[in-house]
C-alpha cells in the first residue's frame, strides 16, 4: 500500500459523517449561549453517532453489509433506514427536551438529507463521504458565519481520498457536495418560517 492510498484511507475514516455530525454537535453545545445542560449534548451525540455506528456495526456482523464503510451501491438502504431512524428519534427527543434550536435544526437536516441521498442511491452511487462533509460545514457556515469559510475545503481533501481509493468518479462526488449543500441551505431557510408560523 502506498503513501497516497494510505493517507487517502486515514483521511476516509477521520472524515465519516458521524463523527463530523458529533463534532458539529459539540460545537453548537459549546457555543450557545443558554448553556443547556450536558445531557443535551449527550442526547445529540448518541441519536446522530453512536447509534447509527452501532446499527451499522451490527448489520457488519449479521452479514447484511460487507464492511463498515458501505462502499456497495446496493448494500447502502438497510444503513440509511438505520440512519433515519436514529435520526427521527434523536429529533423528537431534542425538540421534547427543548435543545437549542440549532441542534433542532442540524438533526432536522441530516433526516431529510439521509432520505434524499436513499432515494438518490437506489440508482445512482452519489457520494456518502462527501454529503456528510458538505452537510455540517454548509451548515456551519450558514449559521455561525463566514469566518468558518475553510471547513469548506475538507469536501476537497475527502473528494481526492473517494478518488485516490477508486470509490467515486468526480460526478459521483460533485452530486454528493451539490446536492446536500441546496439541500441543507434550503432547510436552513425553511425551519424558522416554519418556526414561526407555530
Amino acid at each position: 500500500m502506498g503513501k497516497r492510498e494510505s493517507l487517502a484511507k486515514a483521511v476516509t475514516l477521520l472524515m465519516n459523517a458521524p463523527l463530523l455530525a458529533v463534532a458539529t454537535f459539540v460545537y453548537i453545545y459549546l457555543t450557545d449561549p443558554t448553556r443547556s445542560t450536558p445531557s443535551v449534548l449527550l442526547t445529540a451525540v448518541f441519536f446522530s453517532g453512536v447509534l447509527p455506528v452501532s446499527i451499522i456495526f451490527y448489520q457488519r456482523r449479521s452479514g447484511i453489509v460487507t464492511e463498515m464503510m458501505v462502499n456497495e451501491r446496493d448494500e447502502r438502504t438497510k444503513p440509511f433506514l438505520g440512519a433515519i431512524s436514529s435520526y427521527v428519534l434523536g429529533l423528537l427527543v431534542l425538540a421534547y427536551r427543548e435543545a437549542p434550536v440549532a441542534m433542532v435544526y442540524l438533526m432536522a437536516c441530516y433526516l431529510v438529507n439521509s432520505i434524499f441521498m436513499m432515494v438518490i442511491t437506489l440508482r445512482y452511487k452519489i457520494s456518502i463521504h462527501a454529503s456528510g462533509v458538505a452537510g455540517p460545514a454548509t451548515f456551519l457556515v450558514h449559521q455561525y458565519g463566514l469566518r468558518l469559510w475553510p471547513l469548506t475545503l475538507v469536501m476537497v481533501v475527502v473528494g481526492w481520498a473517494r478518488l485516490e481509493l477508486r470509490m467515486h468518479t468526480v460526478g459521483q462526488i460533485v452530486w454528493g457536495v451539490l446536492v446536500t449543500v441546496l439541500l441543507t441551505l434550503t432547510q436552513l431557510e425553511l425551519y424558522p418560517l416554519l418556526i414561526h408560523q407555530l
